[in-house]
């Protein structure tokens, strides 16, 4: 598990869950990599995101 700690949460006022119309709560219960929030990450956070999952994907390939 990787954690990604915000400079600031401002904008965050509520949590919505993702997908809410597509998806039941048995489905989600059965679906364990569906994300249970919706996010938005910032530019900054995303492009980091972005490199950790090439990084690891690198990783994942020379093992």
């Amino acid at each position: 598990m990787i954690g990604i700690v915000p400079e600031s949460l401002e904008g965050f006022s509520e949590l919505n869950l993702y997908k809410e119309d597509e998806f039941s709560l048995e489905e989600r219960s059965e679906h364990e990599d569906l994300p249970f929030f919706e996010f938005n990450l910032t530019e900054t956070i995303q492009k980091i995101a972005d490199q950790i999952i090439e990084i690891i994907k690198e990783i994942m390939n020379k093992v």
